[in-house]
């Protein structure tokens, strides 16, 4: 089924004059109906009037081939939820009615902006198997918490979106997993999955991070450090970093078995300046393992620190190979790599300290303010032509790589 605009004109608006909590505009399913599917939610706009307590759109129930279309959602609690503790309960509930966790969604080309109402509230709340989030703005979560935050993902896609202003201390992407241990608190889906799942087989891709207030922008990890949740085959590449005024990491990990490649991260005007933040031991998931992190550009234009990568003890398998990092007017400490590992960690080809320092980047405009500014306009000398042979086939901009390899994200 279908349910959206006909003909001419503007969208149809959608509002809601409710006032009792964690209400909802539009509810799919219930506890009672396991095995709805097949429908589209399009060419619609929802407007929460700053309502915190509006939801536009709820999952309640089993409900599977969903695609949400050029939607334009705004002033509410939260944008859309597809939680699976809604799933789980019903299960517990009645045992005769079994829902499983959501299946094949789809939300494309659409708005997510301004959600409100404090914590609880999210803009994009989606639990799911097979899982795709393609062209889409979530905006300005001050008010509430993430801007996107997913707890389990089967395997997804989640391409091509601009994501800014989370709420401080939250993040505008998170991803985690379903905890298994005593200690959960939240993220705990017994009924729809087994003890020893992961979330997994994932891409984020091509999308653009803005902080703000918040330190990590970019999280592959637990809900905390003392859920044990499990995240493994996770692919970023290719996605835009910029800073905010409370930034102190762009991208924290982890996990099992990630590949961070062709990122341009921008530390400039941050409270701290790391682009990515690999975890350790010390929580109660496994310490990471099997992160590879090729032909990326670190960049700031701040004072202060500068780091690309820091590495916490107990983390295994970690390559580090074909990476810039330029940061001319840094004044305190400069590193490529914080390594804590012991031995877990192989790297070659990457800038030296020194060079972060003083070499230029050879960016085409410094400092870079447009995607294509990063472009290298050297030829042979640093850092073009500097690298090894690593399992990256094209840059960026999905230009092939050199036999040469440059150094970064962006060939010449």
């Amino acid at each position: 089924g279908i349910i959206g605009a006909f003909g001419d004109g503007g969208a149809p608006v959608i509002r809601s004059t409710v006032t009792t909590p964690y209400a909802s505009m539009l509810t799919l399913s219930t506890g009672a109906t396991p095995g709805l599917g097949d429908w589209r939610i399009m060419d619609l706009e929802f407007d929460g009037q700053s309502k915190g307590n509006l939801t536009a759109i709820s999952g309640v129930g089993g409900f599977d081939q969903l695609t949400l279309l050029r939607l334009n959602i705004h002033d509410v609690g939260s944008g859309i939820s597809f939680a699976p503790d809604h799933l789980d309960s019903a299960n517990q509930k009645n045992s005769s009615r079994r829902h499983h966790i959501w299946d094949q969604l789809t939300l494309a080309d659409s708005i997510i902006k301004k959600a409100m109402g404090g914590n609880g509230n999210v803009g994009l709340y989606i639990g799911a198997t097979r899982l795709a989030v393609l062209g889409n703005l979530g905006d300005d979560s001050t008010q509430a918490e993430h801007v996107m935050r997913f707890p389990y993902i089967g395997k997804g896609v989640v391409s091509h979106n601009t994501m800014g202003r989370a709420a401080s201390a939250k993040h505008v992407l998170t991803i985690r997993a379903n905890c298994t241990n005593q200690a959960c608190k939240g993220n705990q889906f017994s009924t729809l999955l087994p003890a020893d799942s992961f979330t997994e087989k994932i891409v984020v891709s091509g999308n653009k991070f803005v902080g703000l207030d918040n330190p990590v922008t970019v999280q592959f990890a637990p809900s905390s450090v003392g859920q044990y949740e499990r995240l493994r085959d996770v692919i970023a590449e290719r996605n835009l970093y910029l800073s905010g005024r409370g930034t102190q990491f762009a991208l924290s990990i982890l996990a099992t078995d990630v590949t961070v490649r062709n990122e341009l991260c921008n530390m400039t005007g941050a409270a701290f300046h790391t682009c990515i933040s690999v975890g350790g031991s010390g929580a109660a998931a496994p310490p990471s393992s099997a992160i590879h992190i090729y032909h990326n550009t670190f960049f700031s234009h701040s004072a202060g620190d500068f780091i690309g990568v820091t590495l916490g003890a107990g983390a295994t398998g970690i390559k580090l190979h074909n990476n810039l990092g330029f940061a001319p007017n840094a004044t305190d400490t400069m590193k490529m790599v914080i390594d804590r590992t012991g031995n877990g960690l192989v790297q070659s080809h990457n800038s030296t300290d020194a060079q972060m320092k003083s070499a230029p980047a050879g960016f085409k405009v410094m400092p870079p303010a447009q995607v294509s500014d990063w472009k290298l306009a050297c030829k042979n000398t640093y850092p073009c032509a500097q690298g090894a042979a690593v399992p990256v086939w094209s840059d960026f901009f999905g230009a092939a790589q050199p036999d040469a390899r440059d150094l970064g994200a962006v060939t010449h």
